[in-house]
């Protein structure tokens, strides 16, 4: 208990350059961990007037690919976007990397889930890590880079990776659009596009140990954070 009531902040900050707007974007992270092993991330982005709306506000990590098993509640149980997300359900889901994804002819960012409380990603004993979010969040799990997906021109060309797992927790996303495919409404609609200028967003990274223990913490930092 006394260790619990520990805490040790660090804050760090930066900015994403281009070529021809400086700055671009400038982030600012804050890690607060306490004794009990709770890492929160409190993230915060300033977009330049310049700056193109971007695709995805959020950060990437990676975890070991024994951690397998995914777990999470939120909307599923397939694939889904904050325009298509009308015919998924809120609720707990089990998945595995492979089946988290969606592999599309041409490679490309995909295996998204709206509005995720939490996600956990554990070993076959039940052990691992849980991300838990103050709002809901967006998430997706690849077992590729983001690179990777980039470069490759063809499912068959995806490199997985060796002995990891790419994590993406999203504050949002913008939309999948296509209302149709050779105008400006090939874009999401208005609602669904990132066109504000300051973003923030805070989750918790614990530790968890069965499924029991990650339904319970999920549920309590959720709703205290």
């Amino acid at each position: 208990k006394q260790l619990a009531e520990y805490k040790t902040v660090l804050a760090l900050s930066g900015r994403a350059e281009n070529i021809s707007v400086s700055p671009a974007a400038a982030p600012t992270v804050t890690y607060t961990l306490d004794g009990a092993g709770a890492l929160a991330v409190d993230y915060k982005l300033d977009i330049s007037d310049r700056m193109p709306e971007p695709l995805r506000v959020g950060l990437q990590t990676c975890v070991p690919n024994t951690l397998e098993r995914i777990a999470y509640f939120g909307k599923g149980p397939q694939e889904n976007y904050s325009d298509r997300c009308e015919g998924a359900f809120l609720g707990l889901y089990r998945s595995t990397p492979e089946k988290f994804m969606h592999s599309y002819i041409t490679p490309q960012e995909n295996g998204n889930r709206c509005d995720v409380r939490w996600l956990s990603l554990t070993a076959s004993d039940g052990r691992g890590v849980q991300f838990v979010g103050a709002e809901p969040l967006s998430v997706s799990v690849w077992n590729c880079t983001q690179e990777s997906l980039d470069k490759a021109r063809h499912s068959n060309e995806v490199e997985p990776l060796a002995d990891a797992l790419t994590v993406n927790i999203d504050r949002t996303q913008t939309g999948v659009g296509g209302t149709d495919t050779w105008s400006l409404k090939a874009r999401p609609s208005d609602q669904y596009r990132l066109l504000e200028k300051h973003y923030a967003c805070r989750f918790t990274i614990i530790p968890c140990n069965g499924e029991a223990e990650t339904i319970r913490n999920g549920r309590s930092l959720f709703r205290n954070q």
